[in-house]
C-alpha cells in the first residue's frame, strides 16, 4: 500500500523534529546516570504508534535490560480500549479511558455508591493512579491533534485544564530528583476563527497585546490589522502553554527556545486542517525574578522573529521517506510478534 501525502508530512514531524528532542533527551539522562539512564516516554496514540516504533529503530527504546516497552505509558488519543495499540508495542502500559476525563476527575463530586455513574468515577480515579504510579516521563507528547478552545467553551476549556493538571503531576513525581525536567512535544489543529468562544478569542488577543505592551519593539513585528489568523494563534498558543507551566513551577527553556512546525491534513473537507506542533523543553523556576524577566523577554522576542517551519509535500527529504518505511516493517514485524527487525 503506498504511503499516503499526511502520513508523510506527520512523519517529517517525527523524525526531524520529534526524534532528535528524544535522542537529546537521552544524551542528557546518560551524562547524569551512565549505566541507570532510562527514557519514561508518555504517548496519545490514535492506535498506531509509530512514534514509539521510530524510537525502537532508532535504539532509544526498549531501554536496556527491559524486555519490552515497559517504559512507555500511553492512552489511546480518543478514549478507545487501548488493547490494539498495546498489541503493537507489548510491555507498554496503557492507560484505560479517556485522558481529558482522567486528568480532571477530581473537578466532579463522587456520585452515590452502587450507581454506574460511581463506577465511571472509581475507574477514572483508578487510573489517575496508574498515572502517578508511573510518572514523572523524560517526554510527554500530547499528540492529541485536537482545537484548544470550541464554540460551547470559556477558557481555559478541558483540554488546557487536563494539560495544567498533567505538569502538576510531573512536578510531582519529579520533585525528589536532582535533574527535574522532561521534553514537551504537543500537536494542536488550529480551530476556525469564527468557531471558538468569544472569551477564548478575547484570550488569543489578551496574551498577544500584554506582550507587545510589555515589550514595544515586537510591535513592528505583529500587527492585528496585517496579521492573519493563523500567525496570531501561532504567537498566542506558546503563550498560554507558558502561562499553565508557570502556574504549575515550570518553564521553557530558553537553551533550547520554542520550536513551531505546521502541515495541512486533508479531512474530507472542503478545506484542509491545519496542525500545529509545537517542542520545547520545560524545567522547573528556579530563578530570581531578574533572571525569569530576561529568559521570558528571549523567549517571546525569539518567538515574534520567527515563524512556524510549514511542512508541504515539495520539502520532504528522501531520508524520511526511508524511515518512515523502516518504522513500517519494524511495526509489522512487531505485531507478528517477531523478536527482531
Amino acid at each position: 500500500m503506498p504511503i499516503q501525502p499526511d502520513e508523510l508530512k506527520k512523519h517529517v514531524v517525527r523524525y526531524e523534529y520529534w526524534l532528535p528532542r528524544c535522542r537529546s533527551r537521552v544524551d542528557a539522562l546518560k551524562r547524569r546516570k551512565p549505566k541507570q539512564a532510562k527514557l519514561r516516554y508518555f504517548t496519545l496514540s490514535g492506535g498506531d504508534p509509530l512514534d514509539v516504533i521510530m524510537l525502537a529503530v532508532d535504539k532509544l527504546l526498549p531501554n536496556d535490560g527491559e524486555s519490552g516497552f515497559q517504559s512507555v505509558c500511553f492512552f489511546d488519543r480518543h478514549g478507545y480500549n487501548p488493547a490494539e495499540t498495546g498489541a503493537k508495542i507489548p510491555g507498554a502500559v496503557p492507560f484505560p479511558g479517556s485522558f481529558i476525563d482522567t486528568m480532571l476527575w477530581e473537578e466532579n463530586p463522587e456520585p452515590a455508591e452502587g450507581t454506574s455513574a460511581n463506577n465511571d468515577y472509581q475507574a477514572l480515579r483508578n487510573t489517575m493512579l496508574m498515572v502517578r504510579q508511573y510518572a514523572p516521563f523524560d517526554v510527554v507528547n500530547f499528540d492529541l491533534e485536537e482545537v484548544l478552545f470550541t464554540s460551547e467553551e470559556e477558557p481555559p476549556g478541558k483540554l488546557l485544564r487536563a494539560l495544567k493538571k498533567l505538569f502538576e503531576i510531573q512536578r510531582d513525581g519529579f520533585s525528589t530528583m536532582a535533574a527535574q525536567e522532561f521534553s514537551l512535544m504537543m500537536t494542536v489543529r488550529l480551530p476556525e476563527h469564527g468557531a471558538i468562544h468569544p472569551e477564548a478569542l478575547a484570550l488569543v488577543r489578551s496574551v498577544l497585546d500584554a506582550n507587545i505592551r510589555k515589550f514595544p519593539e515586537l510591535h513592528s513585528l505583529f500587527t492585528w490589522n496585517d496579521a492573519p489568523w493563523s500567525r496570531a494563534f501561532e504567537l498566542a498558543i506558546p503563550k498560554i502553554i507558558l502561562e499553565q507551566l508557570h502556574a504549575t513551577g515550570w518553564t521553557i527553556s530558553g537553551a533550547s527556545g520554542i520550536q513551531e512546525v505546521t502541515r495541512e491534513r486533508q479531512n474530507g473537507g472542503p478545506q484542509a486542517e491545519q496542525l500545529y506542533h509545537i517542542i520545547v523543553d520545560v524545567v522547573r523556576r528556579h530563578d530570581t525574578e531578574k533572571e525569569a524577566e530576561a529568559a521570558y523577554r528571549k523567549l517571546m522576542h525569539d518567538l515574534f522573529r520567527s515563524s512556524a517551519h510549514h511542512i508541504t509535500d515539495d520539502s520532504i527529504a528522501q531520508e524520511v521517506r526511508m524511515n518512515l518505511k523502516r518504522v513500517h516493517v519494524a511495526r509489522d514485524k512487531l505485531s507478528a510478534r517477531l523478536p527482531r527487525w
